[in-house]
């Protein structure tokens, strides 16, 4: 937990002061409320005809003053949030950017990725809150147990033990559920990738061609109960346990009136320390004992996340000689004599499996245009990838130029290589923007028609009236294309690098 915190601080330690002083204040409210309330009693500062106007007058000002704070607190979480979501965003691209490409053919980090992607946020407003409500609920805790303490060590103790296992359980309860989590996830994605395909424009023509809504629906509801029947049985002993404390917990402040009473009567307590009892009592049951419940759970949540992401931070990220190769100038090289190598290569992607290229070699010189043929799965992507250097080979090497294209850095290898696959990417943003993130250069009308004409795709203007046009229909206003003018801009796009 002191890891996502520290993580958590660095982004903008004014906010997160700012947060830390007005959860201290929210802490002393209780405490200051009980004690006005025993005053007001025990000291007769007001008639007792006056007594409960004077009490309901100081509940009115303790709800104000905690209305008030935490609206101020989530005024400013939210501006936390604001620069915590810009910040970690910003570092979580930046990381998977630098992730080998290997990475995203692997299920579990896929699966991590999207997990951070969905919690990452939130993994920073629940590590804040948390943390602060365990402070701060931790400091009225021992407010209030001091002034329960003045009843009597009997009382002190019946206290103590009817909030400890409700804590106890919630910690129990979060470790479930993030367990629940962890077994049910894959479950869970299947329910949403069943809803995709029923709601998804994407599979709307087979959808309607092969009827298939009724199958899928029967799909996703049987995923949806059966995750959701996982969650429960592994978290159902665990509500019922709390549930009991929680009634042992109203039946403590039974037996301490009970205690009290007698005492009250022999005028061994005051009024006012019955009253305050009872209160704090009452506090611990109702606000402080599931305030560090819901905390703990909070704590519990932000870590999983945490080390989550950590586990992407750690995952794929290969290494290049920057010191001792000129990059630049080897890519200069590179052009003047782009002949590619491939000497002996074997590869798979499995090291338990069979190989799915073996051997290889070939040489194609500068200029030449060449063709490869081969069944359904023989490996003809696979070489193209190694090509790229999104892999490297178990045995042999490829190299374009005499250099290594695995040891090549991305920023420049990518420089070199350029290539349009059969699943090629659909980018729904403008014709012109589909142009700059693959040349990295804003191109005019006049340029942008140039390289259509290349491809024969200026029929793309039929449909579209500018090249700064949405395109695809995934906004209100995007041109939809046809796949035959989408190949052509992964044509362009792939030209113009």
């Amino acid at each position: 937990m002191y890891q996502v915190l520290k993580f958590v601080s660095k982004i903008d330690k004014k906010y997160f002061n700012i947060i830390f002083l007005c959860y201290i204040l929210m802490s002393v409210l209780p405490y200051i409320q009980i004690r006005l309330v025993q005053s007001l009693i025990d000291l007769n500062y007001v008639e007792y005809k006056f007594l409960p106007y004077a009490v309901i007058t100081g509940l009115v000002l303790q709800q104000i003053i905690l209305g008030v704070t935490k609206g101020f607190i989530k005024y400013v979480s939210l501006k936390f949030k604001y620069r915590a979501s810009l910040d970690l965003n910003e570092n979580f691209y930046s990381k998977c950017d630098r992730l080998q490409y290997s990475a995203y053919e692997n299920s579990t980090i896929v699966k991590n990725i999207n997990i951070i992607r969905n919690h990452y946020e939130n993994m920073c407003e629940s590590s804040i809150d948390g943390f602060f409500s365990i402070l701060s609920t931790s400091l009225t805790l021992i407010l209030i147990l001091g002034i329960i303490q003045k009843a009597g060590f009997i009382v002190l103790l019946i206290a103590i033990f009817t909030l400890v296992p409700v804590c106890i359980l919630s910690v129990k309860y979060s470790m479930k559920e993030m367990e629940g989590w962890d077994q049910s996830g894959e479950l869970w994605e299947k329910a949403c990738y069943y809803s995709n395909i029923i709601t998804n424009r994407e599979y709307a023509k087979e959808s309607h061609i092969f009827q298939t809504n009724n199958f899928m629906q029967k799909k996703w509801k049987g995923s949806f109960n059966e995750y959701n029947s996982k969650i429960l049985k592994m978290t159902s002993s665990v509500r019922l346990k709390k549930a009991f404390f929680v009634f042992v917990q109203c039946l403590g402040i039974g037996v301490v009136i009970s205690i009290l009473l007698p005492s009250l009567k022999n005028k061994l307590i005051t009024i006012g320390c019955l009253v305050g009892t009872v209160e704090g009592l009452y506090q611990l049951t109702k606000n402080i004992g599931w305030d560090m419940a819901a905390a703990i759970s909070n704590c519990t949540y932000s870590k999983k996340v945490y080390e989550i992401y950590q586990s992407v931070v750690d995952a794929g990220e290969q290494q290049y000689d920057q010191d001792h190769v000129n990059w630049e100038a080897a890519c200069e090289e590179i052009r003047r004599n782009p002949v590619l190598e491939v000497n002996d290569v074997w590869f798979r992607y499995d090291p338990e499996k069979d190989y799915i290229l073996k051997g290889v070699t070939f040489r194609i010189a500068p200029g030449k245009k060449v063709l490869l043929v081969g069944e359904n799965g023989s490996g003809k992507t696979t070489l193209i990838k190694l090509i790229l250097g999104f892999y490297k080979p178990e045995k042999g090497y490829i190299k374009i130029g005499g250099y290594d294209t695995a040891e090549i850095p991305p920023e420049n290898r990518y420089k070199i290589f350029s290539a349009v696959f059969q699943d090629y990417a659909r980018f729904e943003i403008s014709l012109s923007d589909n142009l700059e993130i693959g040349s990295h250069e804003k191109y005019n009308e006049k340029e942008l028609l140039a390289l259509l004409e290349k491809v024969d795709g200026t029929s793309i203007f039929n449909t579209i009236s500018s090249i700064d046009d949405t395109l695809g229909k995934k906004y209100e206003d995007g041109k939809d294309l046809s796949n035959g003018q989408w190949q052509k801009i992964a044509l362009i796009r792939a030209i113009a690098k």
